[in-house]
């Protein structure tokens, strides 16, 4: 457990640096500094966006990073909606990970920072139930991408762009300003909707891609 009164670590930091690969982590509300790693871990955020937040490290360029994963356990980061503020590049970057990575229930704000959430080198990152908000909210290259009943948007460009991704996408709402919701580069690509989905421009009257692939 991590944060509040009687629990095993006071800091979030400190409580990655020292518990074992495959460890779940409890962490409850309250504000809390972001972390780095490599090592692959289980992080439940015990909260949600009025109850507590993840805010970056003074000088970090995210407020969470994870790189280097080695093949085999997955990385989990999940919340009920947990709030993960942005560095001055961004939100969450994943990079070089031979392991899944998967994110689920958080709700990244990154504002006027470069991306929500920065991909790269990515053996397989699974989204569901997110919103990722950025200048771009979502930036991917060289992965394996799912995506699913989550918002991406882009609050000075593209909601996402996609270099050399396998992605899936379901269900999800891909949305920017003045730039295309969604813009692939050489990707291979399924997207599902039943409804409950959009790809859209906002804040022009000249006609944009929605979709530009």
């Amino acid at each position: 457990t991590v944060g509040g009164a009687g629990t095993d670590y006071a800091r979030l930091p400190a409580a990655v640096a020292a518990v074992p690969p495959r460890s779940v982590l409890l962490v409850q509300p309250g504000v809390h500094e972001g972390l780095s790693t490599r090592t692959p871990l289980r992080i439940l955020f015990d909260f949600d966006e009025t109850s507590g937040s993840v805010q970056p490290a003074p000088g970090a360029g995210h407020t969470i990073t994870i790189t280097g994963l080695p093949a085999g356990e997955p990385f989990v980061l999940s919340g009920r909606d947990a709030a993960v503020l942005g560095g001055s590049l961004g939100g969450i970057r994943i990079a070089n990970c031979a392991a899944p990575v998967i994110l689920q229930g958080l709700d990244v704000d990154a504002a006027s920072s470069l991306s929500g959430l920065d991909i790269t080198n990515a053996a397989a990152v699974h989204v569901h139930r997110s919103e990722l908000v950025g200048s771009f909210g979502l930036l991917a290259q060289d992965a394996l991408l799912s995506v699913g009943d989550s918002l991406v948007l882009g609050t000075g460009g593209a909601g996402g762009v996609l270099t050399r991704v396998r992605c899936h996408s379901a269900r999800n709402y891909w949305i920017g300003s003045a730039q295309s919701g969604l813009r692939m580069y050489r990707c291979t690509a399924q997207l599902a909707n039943d409804g409950l989905g959009l790809i859209a421009v906002l804040g022009t009257i000249d006609p944009v891609e929605a979709l530009e692939v």
